[in-house]
């Protein structure tokens, strides 16, 4: 009798319980005020760790400024004594520490590069009159360009203290990107005047080519491999990877082609000829779905990959490449582009609905694909999602909504929220059960 109880009981608190670990993932909707007026101009630049969102938008003057919004109010972010005007800053890149890069109008009404360290904004500049941060690292190391006292512009590092010039001895140069160990990517003209790729490794900057006389590195992991474009002996432009020792020609099929990203492991995305390809750091593998002619945009360090491609159907839909096979996402319409994916395999995008609006849609590879209007409280309800432009690694996503009726155009921050049920009496009843099974166990042992 008691081994029969607690078979029944195990059996009833373990599918009671199931029920409980069913997990029914949420959205907590917030929106990413303005500067100054909600129906005028927003460009969104990047999006962190945190939650935090760097834009260009308008203040009430309206003028054009660098924003920044910490989770709970937005800034503008200019130099010190910067002049009035219609474009006054620009942002560039954010750190997940809420650090700011770009460029914004001195006080001499010159176009400088900016660093805001989450208190103050700082010029950052070789001497000259104009300049422009592209890329910063966790250290608050930046880099970007700049007007040098001879009026050349240059490719500068910033190391959190000095501003310092990287070239390779011509006259020309920009620094495009940076690791976290303070490397940096980007072009710069030679003693012979030719325009290549380079590499600085914190000490020395080393050009990257493939023969020719032409290259530009865009890309750079933490391990230092570098992809970019160069051309060949014979004036042929090839996207290449360098993987801290050597250079190499990716191919595309005989196709030139540019970086698109390049991830941790050092594989990367390329679009060549309306061609996605997919470098594994061996060999590139095209992605579409079939249809020919396909773009992709973001990549994960697992090395799966999102974008846009043409199907049998000759329809423009979602992908979402896995490592092994690319599938279409959609949400019944006959449009779609799959803009960013995190370590988890969620996506964003947007796509059409067989009505033909479109829509901002997250895809989860336990949960398929949702329209994130679903998602939206009834406080917002006005507003329609029609886009979704980035994911981070806490699930939480940056949005873009619209407001036909009021013509007000905004930004929202939807944050995952696991709804876990109480236990039902049901469960707590089986759970009972389940211990009353086991006493009754016991008690037989005993007095044995």
């Amino acid at each position: 009798m008691a081994k029969w109880l607690i078979a029944i009981a195990t059996c009833f608190a373990i599918s009671a319980l199931s029920g409980v670990a069913q997990a029914k993932v949420m959205f907590s909707v917030q929106r990413v005020p303005n500067i100054g007026v909600d129906d005028e101009f927003w460009l969104f630049r990047d999006f962190n760790e945190s939650g935090q969102v760097v834009f260009k938008g308008e203040n009430a003057a309206r003028e054009t400024h660098a924003a920044f919004f910490d989770g709970v109010i937005a800034r503008q972010i200019d130099l010190p004594s910067a002049p009035s005007g219609r474009f006054v800053s620009t942002p560039t890149d954010l750190s997940d520490r809420g650090q700011v890069v770009g460029r914004g109008r001195s006080s001499k009404g010159e176009t400088q590069a900016f660093f805001f360290d989450g208190a103050v904004v700082r010029q950052l500049d070789l001497g000259g009159t104009g300049g422009n941060a592209t890329a910063l690292n966790e250290s608050g190391q930046v880099v970007g360009s700049a007007e040098n006292a001879k009026g050349e512009t240059q490719a500068f590092f910033f190391d959190g203290a000095i501003v310092r010039q990287l070239d390779l001895g011509g006259s020309f140069g920009m620094a495009s990107a940076i690791n976290e160990n303070g490397q940096v990517a980007g072009t710069s003209q030679n003693a012979l005047g030719q325009q290549q790729a380079f590499f600085f490794d914190g000490a020395t900057v080393r050009q990257l080519d493939l023969g020719g006389t032409g290259g530009s590195a865009r890309h750079i992991n933490d391990a230092g491999q570098v992809a970019g474009v160069a051309r060949d002996a014979a004036g042929q432009a090839h996207v290449f990877f360098f993987d801290g020792t050597s250079v190499q020609q990716l191919d595309l099929g005989g196709r030139s082609g540019q970086v698109i990203d390049l991830n941790e492991n050092g594989q990367v995305i390329v679009e060549a000829g309306n061609h996605a390809f997919f470098f594994d750091g061996l060999t590139a593998q095209e992605l579409d779905l079939g249809g020919g002619g396909s773009e992709a945009f973001d990549i994960s360090d697992r090395g799966q990959v999102v974008g846009s491609s043409k199907n049998a159907l000759g329809e423009t839909q979602a992908f979402f490449f896995d490592g092994t096979a690319t599938m279409q996402l959609d949400l019944g319409g006959t449009f779609g582009i799959a803009l960013a994916i995190n370590e988890k395999s969620q996506i964003v995008g947007v796509s059409i609905l067989a009505s033909g609006e479109a829509h901002g849609f997250f895809f989860d590879p336990l949960m398929g694909i949702f329209d994130l209007n679903d998602f939206l409280p009834s406080d917002y309800s006005n507003f329609e999602i029609r886009d979704a432009f980035e994911i981070n690694e806490q699930g939480q996503i940056l949005a873009f909504g619209f407001d036909a009726a009021a013509d007000i155009e905004t930004g929202f921050i939807f944050t995952p929220k696991v709804d876990v049920p109480e236990p039902s009496i049901f469960v707590l009843f089986a759970i009972g059960l389940a211990g009353l099974g086991v006493m009754a166990r016991r008690r037989k042992i005993v007095g044995q």
